[in-house]
């Protein structure tokens, strides 16, 4: 079990980071337009932040069985100092590119911290373990969403582009600092907490990390799926989509920053939703579901004839898209051994940075040579693959307490 102050410095952890990404969701291919990228290099960038994000998490979270994820944590935080450091200082091509060998390029920038953020909370009881996982996902969205508003500002506000620029990226360096201070007192109390239980003041046993071992095969084929379904996001990854929204409806930034607002924040409703939702339908019926609703409404966004449609399509998609994040980490929690959810997380999520490396890159190919209806129909298409497959898969493995987990593992 962990602490309800390890729970409290994770997920305001998760929100300071959010904010920043989702801060760095508008600007950035905004600031890419301005270098003269294309949406074919833009795709590309973020196809290099996001597979060296999949080697930071494959590193992270195997050492972590040895020193525990909480380091990796402050390690992943400075990483985000070090983001808002290159922004300053290489203002163009070059630093987009130093940022992406970070893995800070959004959507899912620092998706690595979030890997480990949720294989240390995976160790809540288990009765909690999806009400957690639904707190984390839905404040970091609300975070996201109000960096995604705030964007918008300065626009807003009749500031020139390089003002507004410098002062969003000035905003994202103070994210990053309070997030280093954030990890800084996560790490204090947890040597603190380590110190207590050695010395016996403290009842509960420490929490082992563990290599992968009896749920192999079940982390393994999760993983592949999700290099499907996250290929089919990478398609119309939000930098592009927002691209796209600029250039084929002439949004401005402050409307780009309203309806990604709106979205995120639709996103983060649905998250206490999709909970209650687990208890009728079950974790993996909840997340099959209400995922497969969401691409139809993806694929539908080109045919949209103004705007005002697409806008629409994305923000009904907002209130669904993210349904089975929450059931789905549950699942994944309650399916694999005890000891090894932090390396179930990380592989998992590797499964998923995999996909959003390929996506974006075949996604801005296809905007590029093709406009908008190949990515998104492609997207949406492999999406439904995905759940489909994901059902029935594992409709027959069910949810069990980590008191018979390896018994559940076994049959």
């Amino acid at each position: 079990m962990i602490a309800k102050l390890t729970v409290a410095l994770i997920n305001a952890n998760h929100i300071v980071r959010a904010f920043g990404i989702g801060l760095m969701t508008i600007t950035f291919p905004l600031l890419a337009a301005t270098y003269g990228l294309h949406a074919i290099t833009i795709g590309i960038v973020i196809g290099v932040s996001v597979f060296f994000g999949a080697v930071y998490t494959y590193a992270f979270t195997r050492s972590a069985s040895g020193w525990g994820a909480i380091p990796f944590v402050f390690l992943s935080s400075m990483m985000f100092l070090g983001s808002a450091v290159i922004y300053f200082q290489h203002p163009a091509q070059t630093g987009l590119l130093f940022v992406a060998v970070l893995g800070f390029i959004p959507p899912v920038g620092g998706i690595f911290s979030s890997a480990l953020e949720e294989g240390i909370l995976a160790h809540v009881p288990d009765a909690q373990r999806t009400r957690t996982f639904a707190v984390y996902g839905m404040v970091g969205t609300a975070a996201a969403a109000l960096g995604s508003l705030a964007a918008g500002l300065p626009h807003s506000s009749g500031l020139s582009f390089q003002t507004g620029l410098e002062i969003l990226l000035t905003v994202y360096g103070l994210m990053s600092l309070i997030s280093v201070l954030i990890s800084t007192v996560l790490l204090v109390a947890h040597r603190r907490e380590k110190d207590k239980i050695q010395d016996h003041t403290e009842p509960q046993p420490p929490i082992h990390y563990g290599r992968l071992n009896a749920s192999h095969g079940i982390v393994y084929r999760l993983a592949a799926l999700f290099v499907v379904d996250a290929s089919g996001s990478g398609m119309v990854t939000t930098p592009l989509l927002v691209y796209w929204l600029h250039t084929h409806f002439g949004m401005s930034s402050t409307h780009l920053a309203l309806l990604f607002f709106g979205e995120q924040l639709l996103e983060a409703l649905s998250f206490p939703i999709a909970e209650r939702l687990s208890r009728r339908l079950g974790l993996l019926n909840t997340a099959v579901l209400t995922h497969i609703p969401s691409s139809l409404l993806l694929i539908a966004v080109p045919f949209s004839s103004n705007g005002t449609f697409a806008a629409l399509f994305l923000l009904l998609r907002g209130l669904l898209v993210e349904m089975d994040v929450p059931t789905r980490q549950s699942y994944i929690a309650a399916v694999v051994h005890p000891t090894e959810r932090v390396e179930a997380a990380g592989v998992t999520s590797i499964g998923k940075q995999i996909g959003r490396a390929i996506g974006p890159i075949g996604g801005g190919w296809m905007l590029s040579s093709f406009g908008a209806l190949g990515p998104f129909v492609s997207g949406g298409v492999l999406k439904i693959a995905y759940d489909l497959s994901l059902w029935y898969s594992f409709r027959h493995i069910k949810p069990g307490s980590s008191s018979n987990m390896s018994q559940t593992l076994e049959e």
